[in-house]
């Protein structure tokens, strides 16, 4: 059976009003084949860690002057050329405060009934200048019904938004308790660059 993977994406309203085709770019974290997402971080290697980089997005428009709105939910699915409809099998809702940055970001997979059950759970934090402070991922437990810690990253920022510190936890597996797995701590000179 040859299948195509259509990709349906609900939004609050377009994301971006003008034609662009850089804006497809933006939606590349997700993946159009079988495999699941696993992460989705702002991880990046200078001091903007965490925000959208609004410089960059504006110089690839034509007018910075547009409407732009946030992905809000996807539905990924396969063409049954036998059914002549769309099978689908994963859909992620995506949740933001109100700096327009990532809170929350849920993926759910359609089990054998038609029910869509949790797969995975991202959840985002950030302080007053939107620097990301926190990053959980979560686990679906269908044993418990629950969501289940499984990854979890802090990190601390100084006034020019240089990561200190940056800590990297896990979730003992019968204890469910955070456990402390590596420690970062960063120092910049006064140009804000880090001393190696």
């Amino acid at each position: 059976m040859k299948k195509f993977c259509f990709v349906i994406i609900l939004l609050a309203g377009s994301f971006i009003l003008s034609a662009q085709t850089e804006t497809n770019k933006k939606l590349n974290f997700f993946k159009t084949n079988n495999e699941k997402v696993k992460q989705f971080n702002f991880i990046q290697t200078d001091k903007n860690y965490g925000k959208p980089n609004e410089q960059k997005l504006n110089e690839q428009l034509k007018s910075a002057n547009v409407t732009k709105q946030k992905l809000d939910s996807a539905l990924y699915g396969d063409w049954d050329n036998d059914l002549q409809l769309i099978i689908y099998w994963d859909k992620y809702l995506m949740t933001y405060n109100s700096m327009g940055l990532i809170t929350a970001m849920l993926n759910y997979e359609l089990d054998e009934f038609g029910n869509w059950i949790g797969y995975s759970k991202d959840e985002y934090a950030y302080d007053a200048n939107g620097n990301q402070t926190l990053y959980t991922e979560f686990d679906w437990d269908s044993d418990l019904n629950d969501w289940l810690g499984d990854e979890k990253m802090e990190n601390t920022f100084d006034e020019s938004g240089n990561i200190l510190v940056s800590i990297n936890y896990y979730t003992h597996w019968e204890t469910g308790v955070w456990v402390p797995e590596s420690k970062q701590e960063n120092q910049y000179n006064n140009s804000g660059l880090p001393l190696v």
